[in-house]
Order: C-alpha cells, then structure tokens, then sequence
C-alpha cells in the first residue's frame, strides 16, 4: 500500500514538472514495491519511470524502463489480449470505394 501511495505521489510530481521529486519518490515507491512483491505496484512505478524519463527527454531511458515494466510478474502473467480479427498495429487500411 505504501508503494501506491508513494507512486501517486511521484506521478503529482512527474505532472507539477517537479523531476528530482518524482525521482526520489519512485526510487523509493520501487524499493517498497520490491519489499512488498507486489508486481502490480512495481509495474506501476516502472511506467512512471517511463514517463518521467521522457519528459526529461531521456529517451534511451524510457525504452530501459518500459522494457522493466514488461519484465515485472503481473506483465508476464497476463499477456495483452487481441480481439479476433484485430491487427497488432494501428488501425486498418482503408478500403476503396
């Protein structure tokens, strides 16, 4: 629970544009994360680091922590699910006519 609270708190911050904040507190809301197992807090405070790092324009960054974020328990459990007929990427061409 502590995780989730320290993570709603980072993400204010990642939204206040209040980085060095968001850092620590996502720092920290992960160690809890990790202490508690819980893979569903540590997914995500790994999207937050996602977001906060692309906001900082560091790029390289956001792709490592959403590569984490894949990596947590709860993603390798549950796979995304596709609707039958759904194409894995974007919308469907259009047709003719």
């Amino acid at each position: 629970m502590a995780a989730d609270y320290m993570a709603t708190a980072a993400w204010s911050a990642i939204d206040a544009h209040r980085s060095d904040r968001a850092q620590s507190l996502l720092d920290r809301a992960l160690y809890l994360a990790g202490m508690a197992r819980d893979p569903i807090a540590e997914l995500r405070v790994w999207n937050s680091y996602a977001m906060l790092t692309h906001q900082r324009d560091q790029h390289a960054a956001a792709v490592d922590s959403g590569y984490a974020a894949r990596a947590t328990g709860i993603a390798r459990r549950n796979p995304p699910v596709r609707l039958p007929g759904s194409r894995p990427y974007g919308r469907r061409p259009l047709q003719p006519g």
